[in-house]
Order: C-alpha cells, then structure tokens, then sequence
C-alpha cells in the first residue's frame, strides 16, 4: 500500500494550503452569488471566467468520485 503520510509541516504544504484559503475567500462569496443567478447568467459568467469552470469542473468530479479523471 502507498504510503499515505502527508508532512504538514513542509514548507510547500503550508504555501498550497494558504493558496487554497485564498481561493475560497475570493471565490466563496462569488460562487454564493453565482448560485442564485439564472442559469443563463450563470452560463454567461461560466463562459467568461475560465478559472470558475476549472472551480465547477473539480467539484463535479469529486462529487461524482471520478478520482481517476483528478
């Protein structure tokens, strides 16, 4: 079995870590506001931000365990 530690403590952890919070401090109250928009609006903001569609993208597949396409 591959070994599943993972060094916390590691420089490069803490760097993605503090990017990832800052990704969802950005993007948390876009996302809100983006889900309370009509589809057409928000196919429109899709269409526009490359980045979100990357966001959405990840999700789907996590959501649907499609470990194998991450």
């Amino acid at each position: 079995m591959t070994d599943l530690a993972v060094d916390t403590t590691a420089p490069a952890y803490a760097t993605r870590r503090g990017q990832f919070a800052d990704i969802v401090g950005f993007y948390g109250p876009r996302l809100k506001f983006y889900f309370q928009l009509s589809e057409e609006d928000r196919k429109e903001w899709r269409q526009n931000d490359p980045f979100l569609r990357d966001i959405l993208r990840f999700a789907r597949k996590i959501e649907a365990k499609k470990h194998e396409e991450l």
